[in-house]
């Protein structure tokens, strides 16, 4: 099924209201095109499922999320890296574009460390 942007909308201003102030917490890439984003939030955890593959994508809510590969990708090392700890400030699109934004806050930590 297609989603255009008059439909992502409504989708978009219900993840921003229950992932808003999330703190990530894990992140898997269970295939090549789908990723797996556990949400912290006060007396939850959210499951976030995006998967950009081509035939249909798809972005959502779980509460079973897809089996884990035992060796994460390099790609889903490097968002945990960057992205767990952080907190989900907004969930947003721009104008009626069939794009998500999420926008993340993380705190440097390599600025803990210089003086």
């Amino acid at each position: 099924m297609n989603i255009e942007g008059l439909t992502l909308a409504p989708l978009l201003w219900e993840l921003n209201a229950k992932l808003t102030g999330g703190r990530i917490d894990k992140i898997f890439q269970p295939d090549d095109y789908t990723l797996v984003i556990w949400v912290r939030q006060p007396h939850e955890t959210l499951r976030l499922i995006i998967s950009v593959n081509p035939a249909s994508p798809c972005l959502y809510l779980s509460d079973t999320p897809p089996e884990n590969p035992a060796i994460p990708s390099a790609f889903c090392m490097l968002l945990r890296k960057h992205l767990v700890d952080g907190r989900i400030a907004a969930v947003t699109q721009h104008g009626l574009d069939r794009i998500a934004y999420i926008t993340i806050d993380v705190r440097d930590e390599s600025r803990r460390y210089r003086q």
